[in-house]
């Protein structure tokens, strides 16, 4: 390569024109730049495996959303060593705050495997290196926008889930990181640390580039009900006679366990009291807690009714009456022959 800088955007290489388009590759380089980047330790690689990764690193700069820097220190965020059973494979160690998630990488290296290994040790070790907003904050949350729905201009946020973007007239929100730390930034309520009105033109080229992409309904789902929402229906659910009916079908298939509600929607659509539904989801691997807050937020949204509807009683047969005996069909024979006289 021409130019050996680790942002060097020459790109020339038959492995590298099959990359992905970087997510918000306008943000790549700037944040990159500042800050001092992820420390990658390759020391107790062979010579040449450390070689090829570090002319890698420069190839995939800009298709990373952090700069990685390689380092002997044992101490680094990021260790690459040897699989100790697996001859065809790297263990990459991310070290967070609380602790060490291993990530498997096939060897020999490859671009895009390594890419994306690079790419998730980042969902575990950036959260904790925020750079601090350069704008005025706007003291909101995540939740507090995707609750408005109407948005009049396309619009960039960030925060501890990296960056969303928000365009009006569309029903879902694409994100430049992981699933995993979408939702726990939506169940913790994440606060926002910087937004922006950006073009419409910017906003479409990311919005289309995204890592991922979730619908209102969904991110809602993963937000959870509020608590005046519980509260205000918590007598109602305890009560024996609670029923509940589903009103409208959620869609939620772009969370990873949207196929174990279906059978338990499908029982709310026909009508059941909450034991019955709990017990469903039960069935359905869903834990007690989880499925109630399902039943909270459906609640929450007017997707579902509840009523206080008694269990219909138990009909009671009759024992049949033992047919009558030859003396009482001769005294009912004789009766009708002298009403006939």
């Amino acid at each position: 390569m021409n130019d050996p800088s680790p942002f060097s955007t020459d790109l020339d290489t038959p492995d590298v024109t099959a990359l992905r388009k970087p997510v918000f590759p306008e943000l790549s380089k700037p944040a990159a730049a500042a800050r001092a980047g992820i420390a990658l330790s390759v020391g107790s690689l062979a010579a040449f495996d450390q070689q090829v990764l570090r002319t890698m690193l420069q190839t995939l700069a800009t298709r990373l959303s952090a700069y990685f820097r390689v380092t002997d220190s044992r101490e680094a965020e990021l260790n690459l060593v040897e699989h100790p059973t697996d001859a065809s494979s790297f263990v990459l160690r991310v070290r967070s705050a609380t602790e060490v998630t291993e990530l498997r990488v096939p060897r020999p290296l490859r671009l895009m495997p390594l890419a994306d290994a690079l790419n998730a040790s980042i969902d575990i070790v950036r959260p904790h290196s925020l750079p601090a907003p350069a704008s005025d904050p706007s003291g909101g949350s995540l939740l507090s926008l995707v609750s408005v729905g109407a948005i009049t201009a396309p619009l960039r946020v960030e925060g501890s889930w990296g960056t969303a973007v928000f365009l009006p007239g569309r029903d879902e929100v694409a994100f430049d990181r992981s699933f995993h730390v979408v939702a726990r930034a939506l169940a913790e309520d994440a606060r926002v640390v910087r937004q922006e009105v950006i073009t419409p033109v910017i906003a479409s080229g990311l919005h289309e580039g995204a890592r991922l992409h979730l619908r209102r309904e969904e991110m809602l789902w993963l937000c959870g009900p509020s608590v005046e929402a519980q509260r205000a229906v918590a007598v109602k659910l305890a009560h024996p006679d609670a029923f509940l009916t589903l009103r409208i079908w959620p869609n939620l298939a772009r969370l990873p366990d949207h196929r174990r509600w279906l059978d338990v929607f499908a029982a709310m659509r026909r009508g059941a009291g909450v034991a019955a539904v709990l017990a469903r989801a039960a069935e359905e691997g869903i834990g007690e807690p989880q499925a109630r807050r399902g039943i909270y937020l459906l609640l929450q949204q007017g997707q579902a009714s509840l009523t206080q509807q008694a269990a219909a009683p138990t009909p009671v047969v009759a024992a049949n009456a033992p047919p009558p005996s030859f003396m009482q069909r001769l005294k009912q024979r004789l009766r009708q022959l002298v009403d006939v006289a």
